[in-house]
């Protein structure tokens, strides 16, 4: 299994929620930069490349596998007032894409 990932809608939202986290870190207080922009920005990493780390495993469960590692990661952004909203949709689609492979 290897998905085109451009076409891919959930691969296209979590690029931009992970923009957005980028952009927005930047204008944290030094403090705040020093702890959450560092977290934020790891975690939105994290959602995107473990969607694609999933999508060229050889198994649906090894992506299933995946799939879970970035819900995990998007409850922590959906923390942040700003991201839940967006956070929770994209969890959603997540969630329906790994209950439908087989």
């Amino acid at each position: 299994m290897n998905f085109n990932l451009k076409t891919f809608n959930i691969w296209q939202k979590t690029i931009v929620l992970e923009e957005e986290i980028n952009k927005r870190a930047d204008v944290f207080s030094r403090k705040e930069r020093d702890y959450l922009c560092s977290l934020i920005r790891r975690t939105a990493d994290a959602i995107v490349l473990n969607i694609r780390k999933g999508s060229i495993g050889e198994l649906n469960t090894e992506f299933k596998r995946f799939m879970g590692y970035s819900i995990r990661s998007l409850a922590k952004i959906a923390t942040f007032d700003k991201y839940y909203k967006e956070s929770y949709n994209i969890m959603n689609l997540i969630v329906a894409f790994k209950n439908n492979l087989h």
